[in-house]
């Protein structure tokens, strides 16, 4: 699928444009692999002291416009879209929870993924040599973005790919090409600590 940087919300009212691209916003990280684990990635320290970093919907715009998402759109979130939001990003989290551990998959939250990737989504369209994307709803077009993406990161092949970080515990998608990463790519830096940890041992004995 072709994706381009969410790079503006001041655009038009139906239409939205496409740029290839990637940006970093203070306090999110876009380093998962993928738009939906990016999105499980706005609760930072997870299986720790779990940190909210969608306080707001403006917080929730911010962290849209350094995705991969297509939508560029001039649009209003409610609070009730940002409860909707958590609650698939939660819903995700759970399954590919599952997934990894090779656990039962939860019925409501699959019922709630496959509802949310069905929603009309973005479609392309050419204005003036330039590829375009038109919505009537940007929001349920974002959320079926993001429910479409889990759901081939959760496939067979894609579930292939899928890794969880042993220090930090953020879920990622592994790119590489050998496909043999441990630590995720986050600016924790839990692989250079793993290393450092390592190397003092050595030298300790």
């Amino acid at each position: 699928m072709f994706y381009g940087l969410l790079e503006d919300f001041l655009f038009d009212d139906l239409y939205v444009t496409s740029y290839i691209g990637y940006m970093k916003k203070r306090n999110f990280e876009y380093t998962a692999g993928s738009l939906a684990l990016n999105f499980i990635d706005t609760v930072s320290r997870r299986e720790q002291e779990p940190i909210e970093l969608l306080t707001s919907v403006s917080d929730f715009k911010v962290w849209l416009k350094g995705t991969e998402l297509k939508i560029v759109n001039s649009f209003e979130l409610s609070e009730n879209e940002l409860d909707f939001a958590k609650k698939l990003r939660e819903a995700i989290y759970r399954i590919i929870k599952s997934t990894l551990t090779k656990s039962d998959l939860n019925p409501e939250d699959l019922k709630l993924l496959n509802k949310s990737a069905a929603m009309p989504t973005a479609r392309p369209q050419l204005n003036n040599g330039v590829v375009i994307y038109h919505s009537k709803d940007p929001f349920r077009a974002i959320m079926s973005e993001i429910a479409e993406d889990a759901i081939v990161s959760i496939s067979q092949s894609g579930s292939k790919k899928l890794r969880q970080c042993p220090d930090c515990k953020m879920i990622f998608k592994d790119n590489s090409r050998p496909q043999k990463r441990i630590w995720c790519s986050s600016s924790s830096g839990c692989g250079n600590r793993a290393k450092v940890r390592r190397h003092r041992s050595i030298k300790e004995k």
